[in-house]
């Protein structure tokens, strides 16, 4: 089942089904969101250097927010209207760190 096959159950119905499908992101999504990781993950030295400690928003191969606070990242975006569906959030740190979600 792909992410566009979502099928109806019980619990939800037909038209809420439409609702959740139109607003899920297509597979073209999915591979700009792989493609914004790896490229995250290339230039991590050079992300590092001019966001060490900040949290970082990648969106189609460019940096597109950042900011030590989540929150205040989320909002300037959301203010913006980036597409949240396949923006890459990533904490930038040279420390290991655990994050509990």
């Amino acid at each position: 089942m792909t992410t566009q096959e979502v099928r109806p159950t019980r619990k939800v119905g037909k038209a809420a089904m439409r609702s959740l499908q139109s607003a899920l992101p297509t597979l073209a999504d999915g591979k700009r969101y792989d493609d914004d990781k790896a490229w995250l993950r290339d230039h991590k030295e050079e992300v590092l250097r001019d966001h060490k400690d900040e949290w970082v928003a990648v969106h189609r191969e460019k940096i597109v927010g950042h900011s030590r606070d989540l929150h205040d990242l989320v909002r300037d975006l959301r203010r913006r209207r980036v597409d949240m569906t396949t923006v890459v959030i990533e904490y930038v740190t040279d420390r290991e760190v655990t994050m509990l979600l």
